[in-house]
């Protein structure tokens, strides 16, 4: 097993959990190979670190478990990029940004991490559906379980 320090911890990864993105995320083309890892400090949410830059990670939401109202249409395209076999369901994360007052953190919807978990590829969009949100509200669920603690 690989590791991978993230704020001073040790995680561990196998080669096999590598996620290969063609053209990096937005605005961070330089990252395409990432790993998500589930910390249980941190669950539900996960961490999507760099390879390419050990320093860099993001906490992430997987919105099928936790955003179930969340449905984006994905393109034919995207869904090709990513190598989505047909009836593959791909895994959609969203980002979360921490605010100094938990109950102001947020989630962003309207620019989705789509993977595909067979091909191990994936690709971060920008929906051009403006129901969606750069900044929605972190699900209260989260909220009342980070503030009970």
């Amino acid at each position: 097993m690989a590791t991978i320090c993230v704020q001073g911890t040790e995680l561990t990864y196998e080669e096999k959990d590598i996620i290969r993105f063609e053209e990096g995320l937005i605005g961070m083309p330089q990252l395409r190979r990432m790993v998500l890892i589930n910390y249980t400090e941190i669950a539900p949410l996960l961490l999507l670190c760099s390879l390419d830059e050990p320093q860099v990670a993001f906490l992430v939401l997987e919105t099928k478990a936790h955003v179930p109202d969340y449905a984006p249409q994905f393109s034919a395209s995207l869904k090709q990029q990513v190598g989505l076999a047909e009836g593959e369901v791909p895994l959609t994360l969203v980002t979360v940004t921490i605010a100094p007052e938990w109950t102001a953190s947020t989630i962003n919807l309207r620019a989705p991490i789509v993977i595909a978990p067979g091909a191990m590829r994936g690709v971060q969009t920008v929906l051009t559906d403006t129901t969606y949100k750069l900044d929605a509200p972190l699900p209260s669920a989260y909220q009342e379980v980070a503030v009970g603690n």
